[in-house]
């Protein structure tokens, strides 16, 4: 939770209160892009889960030896998102709220942090409140140099606001990292970085997951396997 001063839900959500808390999300070292959820009268400030932020939540799953519910992972969510009003620790707590708000934000926090989107739904409406960015798309003379010094065929990704160079891994790579990595997640890491040849991460080849979406080794993770063979869509025909 950044340290902004608490607005009350009954408040009204302005232009001065949506810059404080970009300012005080880079006095913290994050990304200042944020989102508003709105559901019929509740309107709610949130940033996407960062990589770290999703770890943390594991090692808490892990500390409770799988007591968590999914009602106590929606809560973490909210908690490390929830920019405006101060729900997760002020008085205004979420047992006087609707049942389903803290499920819907979380699921919402969820797919701006590059997991799988919600269902639509009218009801909901959600609306970026900072200016969408993409880091640009690499030349194309940049990714034939790359290809042609590369033994292996190479896939452009794009996730979130930043493009990815995979390539597929050999059978013997995949071994070697699952034998290296019994834990899952470190395993998807330990595939997304060996598969990456170049990325848009400014200053960097490899990017620093912890600070990106915390979906985007899942969603890398996926890529390496489609292009290494696994999650094939081979065709299969009877003779």
């Amino acid at each position: 939770m950044v340290g902004v001063p608490a607005v009350r839900r009954k408040h009204v959500l302005t232009p001065e209160i949506i810059e404080a808390l970009k300012a005080a999300l880079l006095q913290a070292e994050l990304p200042d892009e944020i989102y508003k959820f709105t559901e019929g009268d509740d309107v709610f400030v949130f940033r996407p889960l960062l990589r770290k932020d999703y770890l943390e939540i594991l090692g808490f799953s892990q500390t409770s030896q799988g007591n968590v519910t999914n009602e106590m992972y929606y809560q973490k969510v909210c908690e490390k998102c929830l920019l405006w009003p101060d729900i997760a620790y002020d008085a205004v707590q979420w047992d006087v709220q609707r049942a389903g708000i803290q499920e819907s934000l979380a699921r919402f926090i969820l797919a701006k942090s590059g997991f799988l989107s919600p269902e639509a739904d009218p009801d909901f409406y959600l609306e970026p409140l900072s200016e969408s960015r993409q880091d640009a798309r690499p030349d194309p003379a940049f990714l034939k140099t790359l290809e042609e010094q590369s033994d292996f065929p190479l896939h452009l990704a794009g996730h979130g606001h930043r493009w990815y160079v995979v390539r597929p891994l050999k059978r013997i790579e995949w071994s070697q990292l699952v034998q290296k990595n019994g834990d899952e997640e470190a395993l998807k890491v330990a595939l997304v970085e060996r598969a990456i040849v170049w990325s848009s991460t400014p200053g960097k080849e490899k990017p620093d997951f912890a600070q990106e979406l915390a979906g985007t080794v899942d969603a890398l993770s996926q890529v390496v396997q489609l292009t290494s063979g696994f999650l094939s869509q081979a065709h299969v025909e009877r003779l």
